[in-house]
This record gives structure tokens, C-alpha cells and sequence, in this order.
């Protein structure tokens, strides 16, 4: 199953897929897409790792490219987030917008495909002011390809308002009996 989980910035969408992520039976692995730049993104992955060591999940750093991320059999994989990873991917190789977006969609394929169970986070970043700016303009325009592209593949996809999951594709009942949801 691949569930689609997006919303804007500081919405609740990574609190709602990790609950997804931890319904899922048998082993999992959280794909982490963020670069360490400084002292600073070093102490928030440190601080990730160690509230997914709860979870009882392997963590896979991976900023950039996860075209070759290893999963073991019948493992479970949540990926946060689109909007990191397609940027990660062009700042990696100062490749354009339409290049890493074709990149970040064979990785995202390669894990679904490998994958009993993806649950993938998105972002909205429509909602909020972006930057006029030729190279802002075409991250924009990639990024909601590939969520598009996700949203094709995706059996669920919830959007998240202000912690409140909404499922805008496929069944309410998927996000168990704890996740009260509305239905678009």
C-alpha cells in the first residue's frame, strides 16, 4: 500500500504519517532525506533518530538521491519528506529543477516498488509566499509533478489542516480507529 501524507508547514502531516508508519506489522524503516549542514541540522537529526528509537525502527539517512536505499523483505518504509528530497537533490548536483524531479521520482518508484507498505510525506508549499525567483519558480513547479506523480500511485492520500487529516483519495477506515478523519 502507498499512502500519501501532505500539508504546509508545521500542519501535522509528519505526526499523522508517523502514525500510519506505526500501525504497519512487521519491520520498518524511516527514510530521512535531511542534509546535515551545521551544528545546528546535526542536533535536530540526532534528536529525530532518537524519538524514532521508540518506534522500534531502522533509520536511513539518505539526503539526496534513495534511488538505491536497501530495504529488507516485507519491510515497511516511510519517507519524509518530497519537498527536501527533490532539493537535496538539486543542490547535490546543480542539476535543474525538471532533472531532479525525474531523479526523485525513479528513487520514489524503486521504494514503492520494494516496499510492503510506503507511506510518504509531501509538502504544500502553494499555501505559502515562494519566492520569485527563476530557480524557486521551477522547484515549484517540479515539486508538484512529483507529488502529483505520488498522488497517481498513492491507494490513500490525506492532506493535513491544522493536525486534522483529510482524505482527499481512497478509504477513511485505512487510518485505523484512532485517526478521526474528514473525507473531501
Amino acid at each position: 500500500m502507498i499512502i500519501l501524507v501532505y500539508g504546509g508547514a508545521a500542519s501535522g502531516k509528519s505526526e499523522i504519517a508517523e502514525r500510519l508508519f506505526a500501525s504497519c506489522v512487521g519491520p520498518r524503516a524511516y527514510v530521512a532525506t535531511m542534509p546535515v549542514y551545521d551544528e545546528e541540522t546535526r542536533e535536530r537529526v540526532a534528536k529525530h533518530v532518537k524519538q524514532r528509537e521508540a518506534l522500534h525502527v531502522r533509520t536511513i539517512e539518505c539526503p539526496g538521491d534513495i534511488t538505491d536505499v536497501q530495504l529488507m523483505p516485507g519491510e515497511s518504509v516511510m519517507l519524509e519528506d518530497l519537498g527536501t528530497l527533490l532539493g537535496d537533490i538539486m543542490d547535490a548536483s546543480s542539476m535543474n529543477a525538471a532533472m531532479a524531479e525525474r531523479i526523485a521520482v525513479r528513487g520514489v518508484n524503486r521504494l514503492c516498488d520494494k516496499a510492503r507498505n510506503a507511506i510518504i510525506v509531501g509538502v504544500d508549499i502553494f499555501g505559502d509566499n515562494i519566492p520569485d525567483t527563476p530557480e524557486m519558480q521551477q522547484y515549484a513547479l517540479a515539486l508538484s509533478a512529483l507529488v502529483s506523480h505520488v498522488n497517481v500511485r498513492a491507494d490513500l492520500v490525506v492532506e493535513v489542516v491544522a493536525g486534522v487529516p483529510i482524505v482527499q483519495k481512497g478509504d477513511a477506515s485505512l487510518l485505523g480507529a484512532n485517526a478521526e478523519a474528514a473525507v473531501a
